[in-house]
């Protein structure tokens, strides 16, 4: 099987058909999004190599953070009585740590690469977090990683590239220290804030 004619064809299909392509694109990652599967960041990637950067940091931006935010509603919905009963106090714990600093916090735990987005959106669910603070963590802590992994995909000029591409090579130096100064500058706005409440 020819698997460069396939790779071609497929992305002079979406050349030709980029609007169509975009709309379906944009509906399959709030989706895949709103079910929070793993691998979302390899869309991401394909996004920047099937799309360019612009309109691939619009269409993942957009989309994850209106899946994220689905999932939060129904999860807050159909499974926070249970959880809630479970963990009650560790839950409690957590909502008094954050409470003076929650959206400043949410970014932070948003911007840790590892934790899986289904895991992150569950435990977000079942604190004391407005909708508004859900919806502008998600939309500002994926941000850098999305960001990091379309410019990854747009880098991939050939199709024999592709073949050599790993997931860890998103992870890269460039990448931590993007996500480190975003922390340090949360961190410290944190501990300003605690201080002047104090």
């Amino acid at each position: 099987m020819n698997y460069s004619l396939i790779f071609e064809n497929f992305f002079n299909w979406i050349e030709i058909n980029l609007y169509f392509s975009i709309f379906i694109f944009s509906i399959f990652i709030l989706f895949y999004s709103m079910f929070s599967l793993p691998g979302l960041i390899l869309f991401f990637v394909f996004s920047g190599f099937a799309f360019g950067i612009f309109i691939s940091y619009l269409i993942c931006l957009i989309s994850t953070t209106i899946g994220c935010f689905c999932f939060f509603i129904l999860s807050k919905y159909f499974f926070n009585k249970f959880f809630k009963k479970k963990f009650k106090k560790y839950f409690n714990r957590i909502d008094d740590l954050i409470k003076d600093s929650s959206l400043e916090y949410l970014i932070i735990f948003r911007l840790i690469p590892g934790p899986p987005l289904m895991v992150q959106n569950l435990v977000l669910s079942f604190l004391e977090i407005s909708n508004y603070k859900f919806l502008l963590s998600t939309f500002i802590g994926l941000q850098p990683i999305m960001l990091f992994a379309i410019l990854i995909g747009n880098k991939i000029n050939n199709l024999a590239n592709v073949s050599h591409f790993k997931a860890k090579d998103i992870f890269t130096l460039d990448l931590l220290l993007i996500l480190l100064t975003f922390i340090i500058i949360i961190s410290t706005r944190i501990y300003f804030k605690k201080k002047i409440i104090k």
